[in-house]
């Protein structure tokens, strides 16, 4: 329990910290496969981030629960806020 809300805590922390990184990574992603389920793109930024953090063993399971700001900051680069 403790490891899911650590690797909770670092995701929040990774998209604080590297928004503009992440959201230009979607708008590259987007561009790269415009025709790809969203579900696929989304994928391709989730592995970046756990890569990144080191955490794929907690990532799946603290996932769900950042998702929803993901979700925010996904909406918000495509509506260019």
């Amino acid at each position: 329990m403790l490891q899911i809300a650590a690797a909770i805590l670092s995701i929040i922390n990774f998209l604080a910290q590297n928004k503009d990184q992440v959201k230009q990574l979607i708008t590259s992603i987007e561009s790269l496969i415009p025709d790809a389920p969203g579900n696929q793109k989304a994928l391709q930024v989730r592995n970046f981030i756990s890569a990144s953090l080191g955490i794929e063993d907690q990532f799946e399971k603290a996932w769900d629960l950042v998702a929803p700001l993901f979700n925010s900051l996904v909406a918000a680069t495509k509506t260019g806020k």
